[in-house]
């Protein structure tokens, strides 16, 4: 009886050694002596071969959890280096809490603040047309040489430096650098503007006069502006991730409202006090605004940057050009600078030509009564500006929400300016129908000119998280690539007035073939986005 109690106590210690899991939990070799069976040979070979069984799939175990640990830092570093290729749209939908309009007041404060930016960077280029009016007076001390090539050459350069920097200004944006970016551009403005002061002194030569513009505002002007341009896009975008095309268009509209309002200062100031006072006015204007915009022009606290990285891929992302839609839409934004600022800057000489306007403080007495001033037509046509691009960018809102997008909204306002330039300015002769065409012109050519940066938003795709990080540095690029279509456009269309004085026609032309060309490359665009999401 004792020996039978005692044999199945050795079977039950047996049973309990090999099958218990906490025994195995820290090593499958961690036994002690007194656990191990020894009086029974058979009983002993079958816990080794247990115990070795088990240490053998333990081992194996190990092996595999290694190799999923291994493996899965390699994926994660396969993310982290080739977290920029995932440019396809579809990815991290926008959560429900973004897609109304923030609450908070920070949001709000920024969107003033861009909508301040634009309002000093486009809205001072829009205002040109009333410098370039004033230049070409030969009555006044700041002549810097007959000829429109020559005086359009300054406003040229402003577009031109604008454009040109924007991919190195967008990428430094988007890597949380626009403090001081926005510093360094509101100290050239400041610079700039306060220096071109200086020249309404009576130059020795009309060379020296033209020297010092070109230095002031066309060089330093158009270098600090190009700081205020990318920002002002990118930074409203963070905040409005669903109201994106809203937001841009409200933003652009700073360009509207500021060409208006620093054309209109320019004139009426230099009327009653002169060039030098008018130019310090705008100045003060200016920088005042710009600080503000400086304060409160910052990202959310939430919003994740890129490491920036000094080499020449960071600002000139290859990807953007593996995008087919990206590249045709790029071609025909090269074609819309072509013609677009030319066409801007030639309305005032044109009206003046055509006596459909007067440049100076007195209406000549052969003029009808109801005949305006070219800077009025010019003021008339920012005003109108505004409205476009606010309701082009409710309707690429609009748009984005039903299937379509910006893209498509663009294309349709681009083919609207071949109808008006080639349909309607080319055979204008009235004051009435000149004032109807700054009216209807204005709006459409804001919506050209304001759409761009929510385009490349669709073209990215708006619930792409990774690809919008890169919306800067897209956008940056595009308006680079813009940059010498946009001076050779104002050289070319000045090079033609000089050749053919008495009439536009040929400046009218060319900007209504650079529109059409501009539709038929977006069209395209807009085939090759239908094709790559349908893929």
């Amino acid at each position: 009886m004792l020996l039978t109690i005692f044999t199945r106590h050795r079977s039950h210690s047996t049973t309990t050694l090999a099958t218990s899991p906490s025994r195995m939990s820290s090593d499958p070799l961690n036994i002690s002596m007194s656990e191990a069976p020894t009086n029974n040979a058979s009983l002993g070979m079958e816990s080794s071969e247990t115990l070795g069984t088990r240490a053998s799939k333990y081992s194996r175990r190990q092996s595999s959890e290694n190799v999923q640990a291994s493996a899965s830092k390699e994926s994660a570093t396969v993310r982290t280096v080739h977290e920029d290729d995932e440019l396809e749209s579809g990815s991290a939908p926008i959560s429900r809490t973004e897609q109304c309009w923030p609450r908070e007041w920070r949001a709000y404060a920024a969107l003033t603040a861009c909508f301040m930016l634009m309002f000093n960077s486009w809205g001072l280029i829009n205002s040109f047309g009333t410098y370039a009016t004033y230049y070409h007076d030969p009555t006044t001390k700041t002549n810097p040489g007959q000829g429109f090539v020559r005086i359009n050459s300054i406003g040229g350069m402003q577009i031109f430096l604008v454009l040109l920097f924007s991919c190195f200004v967008g990428r430094l944006t988007d890597a949380n650098h626009h403090g001081l970016v926005l510093s360094v551009g509101t100290s050239l403005l400041a610079v700039a503007l306060f220096a071109q002061a200086s020249v309404a002194v009576h130059q020795p030569s009309e060379n020296t006069t033209y020297a010092i513009l070109m230095a002031t505002q066309g060089i330093l002007g158009g270098m600090g502006f190009s700081t205020f341009f990318v920002t002002s896009s990118q930074m409203a975008a963070t905040w409005f991730r669903a109201k994106k095309p809203l937001t841009l268009g409200i933003v652009a509209c700073g360009a509207s409202v500021g060409g208006a309002v620093y054309s209109s200062t320019f004139k009426l100031v230099e009327l009653a006090h002169g060039y030098k006072t008018a130019t310090v006015a705008i100045g003060l204007i200016a920088i005042s605004t710009s600080i503000v915009a400086v304060i409160f022009a910052k990202p959310p606290p939430s919003e994740k940057s890129p490491t920036l990285i000094w080499r020449f891929s960071t600002f000139w992302d290859k990807h953007a050009f593996q995008n087919a839609a990206y590249v045709w839409f790029a071609v025909g934004f090269g074609f819309i600078c072509l013609g677009l600022y030319p066409s801007i800057f030639a309305l005032e000489p044109w009206a003046f030509q055509k006596k459909l306007g007067f440049p100076g403080k007195v209406r000549p007495s052969e003029l009808r009564k109801d005949t305006l001033a070219t800077f009025a037509l010019l003021s008339i046509f920012n005003g109108c500006s505004f409205l476009g691009r606010l309701l082009s960018g409710v309707s690429a809102q609009y748009a984005d929400k039903h299937g379509s997008g910006a893209l498509h909204i663009h294309i349709g306002v681009v083919a609207t300016a071949v109808i008006l330039v080639l349909g309607m300015w080319l055979v204008t002769a009235t004051s009435a129908c000149a004032e109807a065409y700054v009216v209807i012109y204005g709006a459409i050519s804001g919506a050209v000119i304001g759409l761009p940066a929510a385009t490349i938003s669709h073209i990215i795709g708006n619930s792409n998280e990774v690809g919008q990080r890169k919306l800067g540095n897209w956008v940056g690029i595009l308006y680079t690539i813009g940059s010498v279509p946009a001076m050779a456009g104002v050289l070319i269309c000045g090079k033609l007035a000089d050749a053919y004085m008495t009439t536009y026609t040929p400046v009218i032309v060319f900007c209504g073939v650079s529109y059409f060309l501009a539709a038929c490359c977006m069209v395209i665009a807009a085939f090759k986005l239908g094709r790559r999401r349908v893929g």
